[in-house]
C-alpha cells in the first residue's frame, strides 16, 4: 500500500456521514429483503476511518453496539483514541495499521463494514484487499458500504484532476501544491474563448473546488490515485470475492429521479428485468459522479421487490409541511406540500395527506408505520379508509422516500422535542464544536452547520447544569459584541436563547 504520510502532514477534515450509519444500512437492507442486525446491538468496522469522527458519532448514539476503526495515519488514530477518552466511550476503539496487515481472524466478524472515501483513492492491490476483507469479515447476513467516484460524471472531474496533478507534480509543499492547482484552473478559465463548452466545464469544476477545504482538494483531487468506476464495473469486481451488489445507500438512487415517464418506459424496454442494467442507464442519463454502494455475501438472497411491503415494519420521519395553514386532509382536494430540500408536490389522497401532517408535527422523531396509521384513524375516523387506502399510503410513502421527501428508519436514537428547564445538548455535538468542526451531528441523524458564533457558544453551554437565566449570564460573559451593540444584544438575548433552543429540539440535538 502506498505511503499516506500526507495524511499525517495534512490530516483529512473531520466529518460524519449519516448515510453510513447502522440505521441507514439496516433500513436499506430491509427494503431489499435482508434481515440485518439491529443497529443498537451490532458490530461495526470502518476501514480508513480518518480521525474517527464518523464512528464516534455512532458509538455515542448506540452505546450497546461495538465499533472498530482502522487507518494508516498515526495522527488520525491518535486523535480518534484521544476522543474516545474525552467522550468517555466504552464501545469504540481505533487501531493504526495498513489494510494489508489486517488479521481477519483476530477481529472476528462484523454486522456492518464501512469504507467511505477510500476505494477510489488507493492502488488496485489495496482495492482488491478491501473486497477480500469484506468477503471474510462480514457476518452471513452482514451488510457492507463502499463509496467511490463514478463515471460518467467523473470524466470531467478526472480530466481536471489530471491537469492539476500534471501542473503541480514537482511541488512538494502540500499547501503550495493546492494553491498552484487553483492557479492553473484560474488561468484556463481566464484564457479560453467565452463561448466554448470546455470553458463551462472548467468554470463548473473550479467552482466545485473553491467550495471545498484545502485539505479536501489535496486528498481528493490532487491524490496520486483517484479512479472512478462505472456501476457495472464495480459490480463485476465483486464477483471473485463472492460478494453482490444490493443497492445504493442514497434512497434517491432507488427511483428514476427527474427522468420523464417516456424515458422511464424506454429504460424498462431496454433493461428488461435487469435491475443493474437499468441503474447503469440512469447513471448515464443523470451524469452520476459518486456512488455509495451497499454489498453483501453472494449467497444471501436479495429481494428488490420487498420495499413496498417492508414499509409496514419501518419507522417514518419527515419535515414535509403543507402549504396551506389549515390543509384539507379529509377530502380528495389536492394539497401542496413543501419538502425541506427536495422541492414541492401535490397530493389528494386523504389518508396520506393526514399522515404527512402528523409526521411534520412529530419531526424530528420518527413514527412506526402502524402507529402512524392509528394516528390517522383518530383524525379521520375508522370508516374513512380501508386496506386499499393503507396500501396506497404505503406506496406514496415509498415513492416520497425515493424522491428524498421522507426518511425511513429501523431504529431511533434517544432525544427530545421539548426544551426542559435545564437543557442538555448531545455531548458529541458539543465535542464537535470544541474541535472547531463546521458541521455538527444531531441524534436524529442530521448534519447541521450553525451559522453564528453565538449559537455555537450556546450549544457549548448546554451541559444540563444551567437554566435560561444562567445561560443568559454565561452568554454575556462568553460572546463578544461591539460596544455600540452590547446593550441591544443583552436585551434580545433571552429571546434568542429561547428561539435557538426550540430549533435545537427540532434538530434532535437535545437529550431527555
Amino acid at each position: 500500500m502506498k505511503s499516506f504520510s500526507s495524511y499525517d502532514e495534512v490530516p483529512y477534515p473531520s466529518y460524519t456521514f449519516p448515510q453510513t450509519s447502522p440505521d441507514r444500512l439496516a433500513t436499506m437492507a430491509v427494503l431489499n429483503g435482508i434481515r440485518a442486525a439491529p443497529p443498537d446491538r451490532c458490530r461495526v468496522l470502518e476501514l480508513g476511518c480518518g480521525d474517527g469522527a464518523n464512528l464516534l458519532s455512532f458509538a455515542y448514539a448506540l452505546p450497546e453496539s461495538e465499533f472498530l476503526g482502522v487507518d494508516l495515519s498515526s495522527v488520525h488514530i491518535s486523535d480518534a483514541t484521544a476522543a474516545v477518552v474525552e467522550l468517555e466511550l466504552r464501545n469504540a476503539r481505533f487501531l493504526q495499521m495498513d489494510l494489508a496487515d489486517l488479521d481477519v481472524e483476530e477481529f472476528g466478524q462484523f454486522d456492518y463494514v464501512i469504507a467511505h472515501g477510500l476505494y477510489s483513492w488507493v492502488p488496485p492491490a489495496i482495492r482488491e484487499r478491501i473486497l477480500d476483507i469484506y468477503s471474510q469479515i462480514l457476518n452471513p447476513e452482514g451488510v457492507g458500504y463502499i463509496s467511490y467516484n463514478a463515471f460518467p460524471g467523473c470524466h470531467f472531474r478526472k480530466m481536471i484532476s489530471e491537469l492539476m496533478c500534471f501542473h503541480t507534480a514537482d511541488e512538494r509543499d502540500p499547501y503550495k501544491k493546492i494553491e498552484a492547482g487553483h492557479e492553473i484552473l484560474e488561468f484556463l478559465a481566464r484564457s479560453m474563448p467565452n463561448d466554448g463548452l470546455y470553458k463551462e466545464i472548467i468554470a463548473d469544476e473550479r467552482a466545485r473546488l473553491l467550495e471545498k477545504s484545502p485539505e479536501n482538494v489535496l486528498h481528493d483531487d490532487l491524490s496520486e490515485f483517484n479512479q472512478p468506476f462505472y456501476l457495472h464495473e464495480f459490480i463485476h469486481s465483486l464477483v471473485p470475492y463472492r460478494l453482490q451488489y444490493v443497492s445504493d445507500a442514497n434512497p434517491i438512487c432507488l427511483g428514476d429521479g427527474p427522468v420523464s415517464r417516456e424515458a422511464s418506459a424506454v429504460l424498462d424496454a431496454i433493461s428488461g428485468d435487469d435491475h443493474i442494467r437499468r441503474e447503469q442507464y440512469l447513471d448515464f442519463l443523470e451524469l452520476a459522479r459518486f456512488r455509495s454502494s451497499i454489498v453483501c455475501r453472494q449467497e444471501l438472497k436479495v429481494d428488490r421487490s420487498a420495499g413496498l411491503s417492508a414499509i409496514r415494519t419501518l419507522r417514518i420521519a419527515s419535515q414535509i409541511r403543507p402549504v396551506s395553514a389549515i390543509p384539507s386532509t379529509n377530502t380528495n382536494a389536492a394539497e401542496s406540500f413543501i419538502g425541506h430540500k427536495a422541492g414541492r408536490f401535490e397530493l389528494n389522497h386523504p389518508l396520506t395527506k393526514t399522515a404527512l401532517v402528523i409526521l411534520r408535527k412529530e419531526w424530528p422523531h420518527s413514527i412506526a408505520f402502524t402507529d402512524l396509521i392509528d394516528g390517522c384513524r383518530e383524525v379521520l375516523g375508522e370508516g374513512a379508509f380501508d386496506d386499499n387506502g393503507i396500501m396506497r399510503t404505503r406506496g406514496f410513502i415509498f415513492e416520497l422516500f425515493k424522491a428524498g421527501f421522507i426518511k425511513l428508519h429501523v431504529h431511533e436514537n434517544t432525544f427530545t422535542r421539548s426544551v426542559g428547564d435545564f437543557p442538555e445538548a448531545s455531548r458529541f455535538a458539543r465535542w464537535q464544536i470544541e474541535r472547531g468542526c463546521g458541521s455538527i451531528s444531531s441524534l436524529a441523524g442530521v448534519n447541521i452547520s450553525p451559522e453564528f458564533d453565538a449559537v455555537r457558544a450556546l450549544i457549548l453551554l448546554l451541559d444540563g447544569t444551567r437554566d435560561r437565566s444562567m445561560l443568559a449570564k454565561d452568554m454575556i460573559k462568553t460572546v463578544t459584541a461591539p460596544f455600540s451593540e452590547r446593550e441591544d444584544f443583552e436585551k434580545k438575548l433571552p429571546e434568542m436563547i429561547d428561539a435557538n433552543l426550540t430549533k435545537m429540539a427540532e434538530w434532535g440535538l437535545l437529550l431527555r
